[in-house]
């Protein structure tokens, strides 16, 4: 098991990243949901590049990026990597059920329930 200080960097490490994740989908949904329907690929990127909210996704995505590098210096890739995408797709069913009102159910909170106790389980081991 990591030293006591190690496991808190790490766990640090992932609740920032997932708070930057959370704000991250939040963003991109409303703004895909408020995109008018049609016009073509000129259209759409204009209006995505006059929007504030696609700067701010975007430098979220940055900040995201820099703390998987970080976590990267102390956790090793076979840990690294299936805790933050299991932590991302946490991440995404919390916030679509509650921010964004989706729909629940138990066998989804349960996957909620099952998804984070094995991201603690591979922090800590």
């Amino acid at each position: 098991m990591p030293p006591k200080d190690r496991i808190v960097t790490r766990l640090a490490l992932l609740l920032a990243w997932m708070a930057g994740f959370a704000a991250l989908n939040y963003l991109a949904r409303t703004l895909a949901v408020g995109l008018p329907p049609g016009g073509g690929i000129r259209s759409l990127i204009s209006l995505l590049v006059s929007s504030y909210m696609l700067y701010a996704a975007a430098f979220l995505y940055l900040f995201c990026a820099i703390l998987y590098f970080a976590a990267l210096r102390i956790m090793p890739l076979s840990t690294a990597g299936p805790v933050f995408l299991v932590a991302g797709t946490a991440i995404a069913l919390v916030v679509g059920i509650a921010v964004l009102g989706e729909k629940s159910s138990p066998v989804r909170l349960g996957g909620i329930a099952l998804s984070l106790a094995g991201i603690l389980l591979a922090v800590l081991g």
